[in-house]
């Protein structure tokens, strides 16, 4: 009897070990969805796609910033990016023609230009060294965004499928993927469809809070858009007028004064 019930237990034990591996290959794999979007993107040479952003008011309050707005970029690969950005009473541009990058604020008919001959893999740690910023939803826009996400420190977990509406008035949705991005500061989550592996969505949450801060709906994805070279060169408006684009280094001077 003895010899019975050991031996079942033994044939058990090698059963569900056996049935461990089966499921765990049955679990999508966060870093080869995160590493598909990131070829497909890294891929077109010129594409374009809207997005709507929405910041949690205080911190919209905080940062200056209105708490909604809607963004289109166009990219032209290596080094031409247009952005433009809309909110209630505030408009605004960014041009790069692979000379010099411009900002333009049309509230205020300003704008600032300066050199910029790095490519738009080179760019965001140039301009976020030189001028504390970075292009909006740049990690789309490098040609690999799964570098740049794991150079952030992001830890990636797969959290599930959801729905992203989609279509007229919304009446249709699309899959998507839930990849969990996890930092020492935040939580975010970003949404990449099952069918095409383009991001769709992509929600920020700072440790300790439980709503999202940010929450950014992608779409009108175009990997073959027809550009350009003046969708990127910037045509001062009439009455429009120039100012220096004040540097980190200046800033800092600025405070110690």
């Amino acid at each position: 009897m003895k010899t019975t019930i050991s031996t079942i237990a033994i044939c058990l034990a090698l059963a569900l070990a056996a049935a461990l591996p089966a499921h765990a290959a049955d679990q999508p794999n966060a870093d080869t969805i995160l590493k598909q979007m990131s070829d497909k993107l890294g891929a077109a040479r010129q594409f374009s796609f809207k997005a709507t952003r929405t910041i949690d008011s205080g911190l919209a309050a905080a940062k200056g910033v209105q708490a909604n707005a809607k963004i289109e970029v166009t990219v032209k690969r290596p080094n031409h990016i247009y952005v433009f950005s809309s909110a209630s009473k505030d408009v605004r541009r960014m041009y790069a023609d692979g000379s010099k990058l411009t900002i333009y604020d049309g509230k205020e008919s300003l704008y600032s230009s300066v050199p910029m001959k790095a490519s738009l893999d080179a760019m965001p740690a140039f301009l976020a060294k030189k001028y504390s910023f970075e292009p909006p939803l740049v990690s789309f826009v490098v040609s690999s965004p799964y570098k740049d996400i794991h150079a952030r420190g992001s830890k990636l977990t797969y959290a599930g499928t959801a729905n992203v509406p989609s279509g007229f008035l919304g009446l249709g949705s699309t899959p998507c993927h839930r990849i969990g991005l996890s930092t020492k500061g935040s939580y975010a989550e970003l949404w990449i469809a099952t069918g095409d592996s383009l991001p769709r969505k992509l929600t920020v949450v700072p440790k300790g809070h439980e709503t999202p801060w940010v929450t950014i709906n992608f779409t009108s994805w175009n990997l073959a858009a027809s550009v350009s070279d003046g969708m990127f060169t910037f045509t001062p408006p009439k009455d429009s007028y120039p100012i220096p684009m004040v540097t980190t280094d200046e800033m800092k001077s600025a405070k110690k004064k």
